[in-house]
């Protein structure tokens, strides 16, 4: 009789200053599996250089403000092991735009449902029953737009633009429900 392997476990919760590592390396990973395209001239070389200029104590800092700032919310997903799996980061920006700003899970736990988990924590804490939430999202990442369609998420013609002066995005948008 074969034997069933566990389901593995996971824990969500506010980000912490701890966690800025662990996020650091989540995001680094993901934007080098989902923004490299050699054919648009998006090459890891240049993907890489985008987190080589900033050092932990930067990064540390700048979580901090993201920690206190009421207009900032940040959730991490852990392993049993304690290491970052997941990250999901939505704001309210200045304009009053409702964002969803980063949504990322390392390659081991996609598919498990972490991402699910994120995206709700990430509608219900900016209110998308009564305010419309918008994204960016890599023009090419069709994996990622499929994802966001699910939660009603639908491109805005016309929005695509270059984030990082390198990659190309699309806005996308909720309609508040």
């Amino acid at each position: 009789m074969q034997e069933i392997e566990p389901m593995p476990t996971h824990t969500i919760a506010p980000m912490q200053l701890d966690d800025t590592d662990g996020v650091h390396t989540l995001i680094r990973a993901g934007h080098l599996a989902t923004y490299v395209n050699e054919e648009l001239g998006v090459t890891p070389e240049k993907v890489d250089q985008r987190f080589s200029g900033s050092t932990p104590e930067d990064r540390r800092e700048r979580n901090e403000k993201r920690i206190a700032d009421p207009n900032n919310q940040a959730w991490v997903a852990k392993d049993d092991k304690q290491q970052v799996i997941g990250f999901v980061a939505p704001r309210i920006e200045e304009d009053g735009t409702h964002r969803l700003g980063a949504l990322y899970v390392t390659k081991e736990w996609q598919g498990k449902g972490i991402a699910h988990e994120l995206m709700a924590k990430a509608i219900d804490w900016l209110d998308g029953e009564h305010y419309d939430i918008k994204l960016g999202v890599v023009t090419y990442n069709e994996r990622a737009k499929a994802f966001y369609r699910k939660y009603g998420f639908e491109e805005v013609p016309g929005s695509e633009t270059l984030f990082d002066d390198l990659i190309p995005e699309v806005f996308m948008v909720r309609k508040a429900q």
